[in-house]
This record gives structure tokens, sequence and C-alpha cells, in this order.
């Protein structure tokens, strides 16, 4: 049995152990779900202060998630506890929505593209990548590689946005909170942690393949976006 194995079954030992000690006023809900051929195992729980705990096991890694109403306490932690974080997310953060350009700009977390033909410095670009990446403003002066690459970041924010318009339709009123989230857990969350972040303000796993599907598609916009910053240098 590989070593992953082995920590994987004593750690859903460990998780079976819990689960029979809960109090009878706690409610306990486990699931799993697949996401680009991984199975994550979900574990929901309602304490007895009202506040809910998700686990979301798989892919390595093991990450605890408490919704007390007012923020999302995030512990994410490798089977193995070689490596750690902790964060707190405030679920009441009002993301802006609101459209600031003519061209296109994600439903959430602030992506959005503008470009103009500007003889004779071939065309001109305005391009946002989300809340961490910053923005970059320029003329291409005709140069085919760095245009090519701005005109994917382009296909990719329109990818995001019907991803995103799929995800806020599949969660209801629970959409702008898990965005916000969402834009707070930051590019570097990963897809396990996004899970969780979802599950604990949704139950059973609703929504969930729909917001991993929009959180990839913004990782597509940052690389190509970070592609074409190196070609404009």
């Amino acid at each position: 049995m590989s070593r992953f194995k082995r920590y994987f079954a004593m750690l859903m030992a460990i998780v079976i152990t819990l689960s029979s000690s809960i109090s009878a006023s706690a409610a306990t809900n486990n699931s799993s779900i697949d996401i680009e051929g991984v199975t994550y195992k979900l574990e929901e729980t309602i304490n007895d202060d009202g506040s809910k705990t998700v686990t979301v096991i798989g892919n390595g890694e093991i990450n605890t998630i408490t919704n007390d109403g007012e923020f999302l306490h995030v512990n994410t932690e490798t089977v193995d506890a070689s490596s750690s974080k902790s964060y707190l997310i405030d679920i009441n953060y009002d993301d802006n929505t609101a459209a600031r350009y003519t061209a296109k700009y994600s439903l959430y977390w602030n992506y959005n593209y503008y470009y103009d033909q500007s003889p004779p410095y071939g065309m001109f670009w305005y391009l946002e990548s989300g809340n961490d990446n910053g923005t970059w403003t320029g003329y291409d002066y005709g140069e085919s590689n760095l245009r090519d690459q701005a005109y994917d970041f382009c296909t990719n924010v329109r990818a995001l946005d019907t991803a995103q318009w799929a995800a806020s339709a599949a969660s209801g009123a629970s959409a702008g909170s898990i965005a916000a989230a969402i834009a707070s857990a930051g590019p570097t969350a990963g897809i396990g942690a996004i899970i969780g972040v979802v599950a604990a303000i949704l139950a059973g796993g609703v929504a969930v393949a729909e917001w991993v599907a929009a959180y990839n598609c913004s990782l597509d916009c940052n690389q190509s976006f970070q592609r074409v910053k190196q070609l404009a240098q």
C-alpha cells in the first residue's frame, strides 16, 4: 500500500470515528463529487452553535471550512501534514459587478477587456485580469504574437463570463456570496478549497462543478494575461 493510501485510510478512519461521536443535536451529511477525474469526499456538519463545517478530502489535501455566518474559516493541509495554511474569508464582501467598458466585463472577479484599431500603432488594448493581477494597457504595433495572445485573453474572458453565469444560475440567491468568497480565496486556493467554500454556503454539493469550472476559467485568463505582459516587455 502506498504512503498516500495509508494516510488516506488512516484519515478516513479518524473521520468515521469523529462522525460517530457527534452529539445528537448536530447533523452530518457525507457525500462525494468527481471533479476532473478526482473524487473528493465531502463531510458537511451543522455544529451545536449553528455554524456549518465542511471537510473536503481529495487530491492529497484536507480542506476544512467553517461558516459562522460572517466569515469562512479555511484550513488547508496536505494528507501527510507536511504543510498547511489558514485564512479568513469575509462572505459579506460586496464584489464589484458593474460594467465599466463597452467590450466585455465578466460577471464576477473583475476580468475585462477593451480594444480598438489605433493606426499607426496597430491596436490599442486595455486588459484587466482579476483583482490579483492588475491591468495591462498598450499598443501592439502590429506584432502578431502579442496580438494573438491578447485575443486569447479576450476569448478566455468570454468563457469565464459564460461559466460564471452558469454557476450563478445554479446557485440562486447565494451566487454573490460564493463569488465573493472565491475571489477572496484567490487563484492559489486549489480546487479542494473551492469545493469546500461552495459547500460551506450551499448544501449537498449543489453548484460545485459549475463554480470549479468558472474558477478554472479564471486561471486560464491569468495565464494568458501573464503571457501578454511577457510579450509586451
